[in-house]
């Protein structure tokens, strides 16, 4: 069911998959997201705001009714102290990236070395985990070459970063890859 063609399903499956969800389920998702059956039409909806104190946040989303969405995610925002904001005013803080966690084990400064060969962009080591940062268009041949070397990686989720503080936070969820959006990290 995997298929080579798209990706982010691709991730999206990897990810129900690593959460135990049944293969039934997944498919019936796909075929309701892809309007097949009984499904409906979604459409990719990106909004930004500012959560508590300033902190900018970009929501994407798949949805489809864009105007219970947008409600939605300004009465979560406004709950948090937050706002919903135009269109550009907070996209231009974040910045595409794609990241790999590969798990514990190994020599950290060899697995750093593996990823700069497979090409990634860069490397942050810590004692539990290596993180591996590509642009979003090399993230699944970076991938493939870790997992040609016989690199382990975890299924992992999106994640948002803003170039706060100038060093990258994960988001919530397991670790792993993910085509998302994170900081600009100093030079």
């Amino acid at each position: 069911m995997t298929s080579t063609g798209n990706f982010r399903l691709r991730l999206a499956i990897e990810r129900a998959r690593a959460e135990n969800m049944p293969l039934d389920t997944i498919k019936r998702a796909i075929e309701k997201a892809t309007g097949g059956g009984e499904g409906e039409q979604f459409e990719e909806i990106t909004y930004e705001g500012y959560g508590p104190g300033g902190v900018a946040i970009i929501v994407e989303t798949a949805t489809n009714n864009k105007n219970r969405t947008a409600a939605d995610v300004r009465s979560i925002l406004t709950k948090a102290g937050g706002q919903l904001a135009v269109s550009g005013s907070v996209a231009w803080q974040f910045e595409q990236r794609g990241v790999i966690t590969l798990a514990a084990g190994g020599d950290p400064d060899e697995l750093s070395l593996l990823a700069i060969d497979a090409g990634a962009d860069d490397v942050d080591s810590s004692a539990e985990q290596v993180e591996v940062y590509t642009k979003p268009h090399d993230l699944e041949a970076v991938r493939r070459e870790l997992e040609a070397a016989g690199v382990k990686n975890r299924v992992g989720r999106a994640f948002d970063d803003s170039q706060e503080h100038g060093r990258t936070r994960r988001g919530q969820g397991s670790p792993g890859f993910a085509a998302g959006r994170a900081a600009r990290r100093p030079g």
